[in-house]
């Protein structure tokens, strides 16, 4: 899906809570920024207005880093960024107390390459793990590309994927310097955000030496818009489900995540997609945020309670947005 430059999403950076002076500009990586500051960065699409990074130093080296992806996220269906609905009552609370970038791109527009990016802090071009693995053909991460694991393992952290992305797999070579990696969850299960939260916990739970580096995948709301019960139909109860959108999930189901949206890719090409359908998938999708949303706000009080928010460099992102035709 091709993402398109968020106007709205232009402006300065802000800054809140923050115990250094740190000035109106960060600089700013393709991949990452090391800060020691709770950072919120939510996935705006690459558009025509380039930021213009400033030298930054003085920073000290946070105890942990905590790098939570949330996939297929828009940033401006998080209130944090001016959404006027209420549906992510806890990442909003964490900006509020957070370093937030209101210009930050995606590297692409799906996830494979935009993931080896922040990975690796190159370009696709550069890293060219540019398209789908198949059976009989798939490229991977060279060896010769140093990670963001391998960076920390070096410096001394301890290093963990958790995740419930299925592209983290050592024959795509993207668990290049992890001492551990676990996949936790279907990433397309109703219950993904919770399972994941879980294990995370689980995994904080357990005695450490040393510094970590954890990396955590939530699949969010990426389609299919799947939901537990007490989320589902927060946004949609009482209308009728669109005849595009019931073929849309049952191509998911029962065949393949390409053939679903290139029905509703081929409908819009033709002008045939009606207002109201994209309306009901867009409000599918924020009952799918919200329930991420709240695993999250469990993460989060959990991180607060053992104290690891004040030890940790904690850094959220994503893959890419969601276009919506």
């Amino acid at each position: 899906m091709e993402c398109r430059s968020q106007d709205n999403l232009q402006g300065k950076l802000v800054t809140a809570a923050a115990g250094d002076d740190i000035g109106e500009d960060m600089k700013w990586f393709p991949g990452f920024a090391l800060l020691c500051l709770v950072v919120l960065i939510a996935a705006a699409c690459a558009g025509d207005n380039e930021p213009q990074p400033t030298e930054n130093s003085g920073f000290s080296r946070p105890e942990n880093v905590i790098f939570i992806v949330i996939d297929a996220l828009r940033a401006d269906h998080l209130g944090a960024y001016g959404y006027e609905r209420e549906v992510t009552p806890n990442l909003d609370a964490l900006a509020g107390r957070s370093l937030l970038f209101t210009r930050a791109y995606s590297a692409a527009s799906w996830t494979l390459p935009s993931l080896a990016s922040y990975m690796t802090s190159v370009y696709p071009s550069v890293h060219r793990l540019r398209r789908p693995p198949t059976a009989e053909d798939h490229s991977a991460l060279s060896p010769e590309f140093v990670t963001l694991a391998e960076s920390l393992n070096g410096a001394g952290y301890r290093t963990a994927s958790i995740t419930s992305q299925p592209w983290i797999t050592d024959k795509l070579g993207l668990t290049q310097g992890f001492d551990e990696v676990r996949a936790v969850s279907f990433a397309s299960a109703p219950g993904e955000a919770q399972v994941l939260t879980a294990a995370l916990i689980e995994w904080l739970g357990q005695e450490r030496d040393s510094g970590f580096f954890l990396y955590a995948h939530y699949m969010g709301p990426h389609s299919p818009y799947d939901v537990p019960s007490e989320f589902s139909g927060r946004f949609t109860a009482g209308r009728p489900v669109p005849e595009i959108v019931e073929q849309f999930h049952k191509l998911y189901e029962f065949e393949s995540e390409a053939t679903a949206y290139q029905l509703i890719v081929d409908r819009a090409a033709r002008g045939d997609l009606s207002s109201e359908a994209i309306a009901y998938l867009r409000d599918e999708y924020d009952e799918k945020l919200a329930f991420t949303d709240a695993a999250l706000g469990t993460l989060f009080r959990h991180l607060d309670n053992i104290g690891l928010m004040e030890d940790s460099l904690v850094i959220i992102t994503a893959d890419h947005c969601e276009a919506f035709y």
